[in-house]
């Protein structure tokens, strides 16, 4: 996340060093998700950045926009982009929407992808920018909106964000242990089957990272679960015990037996065979005729059939 972070700050100076200038101070919004996550909560900060004419198609361009190809389509107060840039072995691609929404005024919702020897970076950025009036820009000027994004990571650590936390980068990596605290908690309480954190990628490395035997605290959790028969909790989280519940309830048992007892759940997630027979029983329900077997259905055609040829062999 931070080196996507640095992207998006970088982007709105010139240059890595300014003597003091006068410049226009921003009300910059942010908020990011990797891969398919959920967006954070919006972080918001006020940025003194040079004077620029053109400040919101500048966020479209990483910093230094060198080796870029940039394609922009604009219809109304909306604009699609795709900037490419290639630098250093390193592809970052930067896709999405800007929307202008005053003098001054716009946000932006896009993608940006890093791509490079290390593998694939993808994150989601949603964005607003509005010009406050004016500032002298600091010599560093993207030094210091690192320093207040540093002052963010107690309420980072609270929405549990890795990347912030993880990596020699990372902004808040000195701050580990508030997100260790904020994660061994959600697996203490993650015994709990109703409290349960369902692992993620980021999930599985944060356990990691902070010495959290996650898989103890799943098999807790299933045993909880087995003791107040929640099955469904069983079935999504407890493979093994869904397996060994199955063996001995299922096998064997007839397919209206197994419907009809409490372990229902587990025998249909466990047999693709019994949810084909169940789906079949349900339309035959619909349909108004509904035999609890498929072979006593057979022997009732059987007999019909052989009224007919009774009733024939009569006339």
């Amino acid at each position: 996340m931070s080196k996507i972070i640095a992207v998006l700050v970088l982007s709105f100076f010139s240059g890595a060093l300014y003597a003091q200038q006068d410049g226009d101070l921003w009300d910059m919004s942010m908020s990011v998700a990797e891969g398919n996550d959920p967006l954070m909560p919006m972080m918001s900060n006020k940025i003194c950045a040079p004077k620029e004419k053109n400040a919101g198609e500048k966020m479209l361009k990483p910093d230094g926009a060198q080796n870029c190809k940039t394609d922009l389509k604009t219809s109304g107060n909306k604009t699609r982009y795709k900037t490419i840039c290639v630098n250093d072995g390193e592809t970052t691609t930067m896709e999405g929407v800007q929307e202008l929404l005053g003098t001054d005024h716009f946000k932006s919702d896009g993608t940006i992808t890093i791509e490079g020897r290390k593998g694939k970076q993808v994150m989601r950025q949603a964005m607003t920018m509005k010009k406050l009036g004016a500032c002298k820009v600091d010599a560093n000027p993207a030094a210091g909106m690192m320093a207040e994004m540093k002052q963010m990571c107690g309420e980072l650590a609270d929405s549990m964000h890795t990347p912030s936390f993880l990596g020699k980068d990372a902004p808040c990596k000195d701050q580990k242990p508030l997100l260790c605290a904020k994660v061994k908690a959600s697996a203490e309480a993650s015994r709990d089957p109703a409290k349960y954190r369902t692992p993620g990628l980021q999930w599985d490395e944060a356990t990691k990272a902070c010495g959290v035997d996650f898989a103890a605290v799943t098999r807790e959790a299933c045993q909880r679960a087995i003791d107040t028969k929640n099955w469904s909790f069983i079935t999504s989280h407890c493979p093994a015990e869904t397996k060994d519940i199955a063996a001995r309830q299922c096998a064997g048992r007839s397919y209206t037996a197994m419907m009809q007892s409490e372990y229902a759940q587990v025998c249909r997630s466990q047999s693709p065979d019994i949810a084909r027979e169940e789906a079949a029983r349900d339309k035959a329900e619909a349909a108004g005729s509904a035999p609890s077997e498929t072979a006593p259905k057979k022997k009732e055609k059987n007999l019909l059939d052989k009224g007919k040829d009774m009733l024939k062999s009569l006339f």
